[in-house]
């Protein structure tokens, strides 16, 4: 289908919404048939507060992070194998406000370990503003518990 029509099972249940297809796969190399959609799952909360009040909110936690590698535990000096280090937090964002800073490595949240690059953003998915999550942090050789309000996605 088309970016923005629906994508359908062999039901005739819609699972997704088609978003884009892939003209290449890199210059030169056809991708014919290769197509992105986003789950029925992803959107259909956000379709439901559209018609509610107008606009979707995203949870904002105000952090810019990477995955931990072992190149980068290298470099901060730890132990730690799984996890997202802070890169920076927001001025005045949820994460600022609950207290974390530049270089906490982020290893589980709301109990659940951070084992891959997307764990963090999946188990936030979950969550709606307002809700508080609770994150494991190792600050130096410190294993911290912080609590953090989530906020609402600033307007770009």
């Amino acid at each position: 289908g088309n970016s923005g029509g629906p994508l359908l099972n062999l039901a005739g249940q819609v699972v997704g919404i088609n978003t884009l297809v892939a003209g290449q796969a890199e210059p030169g190399v056809s991708a014919q048939g290769i197509g992105f959609a986003i789950s029925i799952n992803a959107a259909k909360p956000i379709a439901d507060q559209l018609v509610a009040t107008g606009h979707a909110m995203h949870v904002y936690l105000g952090i810019i992070y990477v995955t931990l590698n072992p190149a980068i535990a290298q470099q901060l000096g730890t132990n730690a194998q799984n996890g997202d280090v802070i890169e920076q937090v927001v001025p005045g964002s949820p994460a600022n406000q609950a207290g974390l800073r530049t270089r906490d490595i982020i290893t589980a949240v709301d109990g659940t370990k951070i084992v891959s690059e997307s764990t963090l953003a999946q188990v936030l998915s979950h969550t709606k503003v307002g809700d508080k999550v609770e994150l494991s942090v190792l600050r130096g050789t410190q294993q911290v518990t912080v609590t953090v309000t989530l906020g609402t996605q600033p307007s770009q």
